[in-house]
């Protein structure tokens, strides 16, 4: 048994993003510094009109410290507009 921030799964992620140049890349840096790896994202049509847009990432696998650690820097980030919500994605073996 690992410790729980040593155990290693993929994640969904949603957040709530200003619609401006550059949010993007500041998510993406900041998982990236933790080497927490984007597998996809959506991002809702950048030319509704919209105060923030929705965008969902899924990650490759990760430990569950480095997504923390990503996440408490994404939630500061001046383009983040709302908490992020993160659920884990389980792998079942058998």
């Amino acid at each position: 048994v690992r410790p729980m921030g040593e155990s290693i799964c993929a994640y969904y992620l949603k957040l709530m993003l200003k619609d401006e140049p550059g949010v993007l890349a500041q998510v993406a840096a900041a998982l990236g510094e933790q080497r927490v790896s984007i597998a996809s994202f959506i991002q809702e049509d950048p030319h509704a009109e919209h105060q923030a847009l929705p965008v969902v990432m899924t990650t490759h696998r990760a430990t569950e410290s480095s997504m923390v650690a990503a996440l408490d820097v994404v939630h500061k980030l001046e383009g983040v507009v709302e908490e992020p919500f993160l659920l884990r994605i389980e792998e079942l073996e058998g």
